[in-house]
């Protein structure tokens, strides 16, 4: 669990009020602010604060350049580009299954 020195509260696995919330719905290291209860100016990513008890939207960063580690549930651990198509993406984190768009 990491909370920052500023009190941004991205990459903590809880914050406050409750667990941070994950999606795929913007690719990784993108220009799309997270939103959190929580941010703190000047750590390098776009960030929205939305106070307590709203709607959390955080994305994929990596001091990786070019990409981000991503975890699949097989245990495999890929490095996928920042420039990976959305439809691929989404894809990734999809529990439907049967896509027919795979990570690059």
């Amino acid at each position: 669990i990491r909370k920052s020195p500023n009190n941004d509260s991205r990459g903590a696995l809880f914050a406050d009020t409750g667990c941070v919330q994950y999606t795929h719905d913007y690719l990784p290291n993108g220009t799309a602010s997270d939103s959190t209860e929580r941010c703190a100016a000047g750590v390098g990513t776009p960030c929205v604060n939305i106070g307590n008890n709203g709607s959390y939207q955080l994305t994929a960063r990596s001091n990786h350049t070019g990409g981000v580690n991503l975890l699949m549930l097989d245990g495999s651990i890929r490095f996928v580009t920042s420039g990976v198509s959305v439809l691929a993406w989404q894809a990734a984190a999809s529990p439907a299954g049967g896509e027919v768009t795979p990570l690059p």
